[in-house]
């Protein structure tokens, strides 16, 4: 069917598509609209929907009430919508459907790298678990682990556990910094 489902009140403007294999039952603050067929195209009727223009269209109508705000229902056959004809909804609702598939994909990979970054910092530096100069695990192929006091934990011979300021500088971030001229590179102008 290509039903519209969006939110009037709380988190008006928000919609998607329903999947036709999914049976619903709409909750409170939900609404549907069903597309009429030949006129428009459910995904085109959602990207519309989603559009700069009919969101502040939904805004300009919006009913401020004492604990949330909503589009008044009544309302809704007057606000003004943007549909073009049949070819050029599918050439429209295909560019886009492309363009979120890619963000999709995007976002799916990023995770996947996110999870990586985890990962291999778990290995390095919570386990000890990092490849040796032999290519093997450094903590399952022996490498030696001692107490480290400052840590309260086990950590690689040889390395230590110290503050952060016993290895690099803290410059700049002070209220006055602006009074002292080598935390900027040039000459105050008085």
């Amino acid at each position: 069917m290509g039903d519209l489902l969006f939110s009037y009140e709380t988190r008006w403007g928000e919609a998607t598509l329903k999947p036709d294999q999914v049976k619903a039952c709409l909750g409170r603050r939900m609404r549907l609209l069903r597309p009429r067929s030949g006129e428009v195209i459910p995904e085109y009727l959602l990207y519309a929907y989603r559009s700069p223009a009919f969101q502040q269209t939904i805004f300009a109508n919006t009913i401020t009430g004492a604990t949330t705000d909503r589009i008044a229902l009544n309302e809704m056959p007057d606000l003004a919508a943007r549909v073009s004809g049949m070819d050029e909804q599918k050439k429209v609702a295909g560019l886009l459907k492309n363009i979120d598939a890619k963000i999709d994909g995007y976002k799916r990979v990023n995770a996947e790298l996110e999870a990586m970054v985890k990962t291999l910092y778990g290995d390095w530096f919570v386990q000890f678990d990092f490849l040796d100069a032999n290519d093997k695990p450094n903590k399952l192929s022996g490498g030696k682990m001692v107490y480290n006091t400052h840590l309260k934990r086990e950590i690689l011979a040889g390395w230590s556990g110290s503050s952060i300021l016993a290895v690099a500088d803290l410059i700049g971030g002070e209220t006055s910094a602006k009074k002292k001229p080598e935390y900027w590179g040039a000459t105050l102008l008085s």
